[in-house]
């Protein structure tokens, strides 16, 4: 029963990654990264913004499609 409030509490979402990307929005903006370390960091950043970028797209598209399909 406890592995499955763990599974069940562990599920990732669209929020929580728009949260992550703010996170490290903050961070980079506060001087917690090294210059060598930004590149990758900001990589992280980039494929989390089109992650959710991609989700906000095809949610608009179901929600502009016609329900009689």
């Amino acid at each position: 029963r406890q592995r499955q409030m763990c599974i069940r509490d562990s599920n990732l979402g669209v929020q929580d990654l728009q949260n992550a990307a703010q996170i490290i929005d903050i961070a980079m903006s506060r001087g917690a990264f090294r210059a060598n370390e930004a590149a990758q960091v900001g990589a992280v950043y980039n494929k989390i913004e089109a992650f959710v970028k991609s989700v906000a797209e095809q949610q608009n598209q179901n929600a502009e499609a016609p329900a009689s399909q």
